[in-house]
């Protein structure tokens, strides 16, 4: 990352979007739905197969002795902001006929449990290999958590607070 603007967020969660969809690529379906910034948490709306990152607020580092509000009178400020990626998929819903059958509901779980890993496992590799790069840089991956089915969609949040440069 370069000198920090106003667009410095932005760079930040298009960076780790590529990361996500290159993730989510080797899974055994594959990825090849929307990869798309948002303003917030994405709607489960049956828009199958996508991933997304957002951000989800902005706060400063705590340091030690000072309270947070007053680090911008005392020393450097450093800014962390929390960027989630969201995937979603599309599971298997019932039919005029029935339920899901056992075998698509396990099928719907394996995709689901190789997309959290597939996530989990390659966006820390990304960051290891430079996805934030800066010597200083704080990355923080706080945890990757499933979302409930709903609208026939299935799918995982992954939660990242990084830091950037002020401007």
């Amino acid at each position: 990352m370069t000198a920090a603007t106003v667009d410095s967020i932005a760079i930040a969660a298009a960076d780790l979007l590529a990361a996500a969809a290159a993730a989510l690529a080797p899974t055994d379906v594959g990825f090849t739905g929307e990869a798309f910034l948002n303003p917030g948490l994405p709607a489960f709306d049956g828009n199958c197969d996508f991933v997304c990152v957002w951000m989800g607020g902005e706060n400063l580092a705590a340091s030690a002795g000072i309270s947070s509000t007053q680090i911008f009178r005392t020393g450097p400020r450093v800014n962390l902001v929390t960027l989630n990626v969201t995937s979603g998929r599309c599971l298997h819903t019932s039919r005029a006929g029935g339920i899901p059958t056992l075998a698509e509901k396990t099928a719907d779980a394996v995709v689901h449990m190789q997309d959290g890993q597939a996530l989990w496992t390659q966006i820390g590799d990304a960051i290891a290999d430079g996805l934030f790069d800066g010597t200083c840089r704080q990355v923080t991956m706080q945890g990757l958590t499933a979302l409930t089915p709903q609208g026939g969609m299935g799918g995982w949040n992954l939660s990242l607070l990084v830091q950037i440069d002020g401007y």
